[in-house]
């Protein structure tokens, strides 16, 4: 990684808070970006917080998601990461079925 100069962790920053998810890519990839960043920021000494990592999972993803992005921000106690990336799969994969079904009618 990288060492830790202000060039490298605002890149890092920038890039954490600007990744959004794109369905067409898939939510793992998406999430796999995020704790990419998330490991090169720990790194260099600047690990985001627990809750901001899921906070930003959810404020990146695709309007698409809006209904499980509603039901895991209202959850007490805040979902951790791996909890987050199992129900986001799960939704997504739902989805996939239902949009297959439609496709099949």
């Amino acid at each position: 990684y990288a060492r830790d100069t202000p060039s490298v962790r605002m890149s890092l920053r920038q890039r954490f808070y600007s990744t959004t998810h794109d369905p067409s890519a898939g939510v793992t990839s998406y999430i796999n970006e995020v704790l990419s960043i998330v490991r090169q920021l720990n790194a260099i000494g600047h690990k985001p917080a627990d809750d901001e990592v899921t906070d930003k999972i959810l404020i990146g993803l695709d309007p698409s998601f809006s209904a499980i992005r509603s039901i895991l921000s209202l959850r007490e106690p805040i979902p951790r990461v791996d909890e987050i990336t199992a129900a986001l799969q799960e939704y997504e994969n739902q989805e996939k079925v239902i949009i297959g079904d439609v496709g099949e009618s």
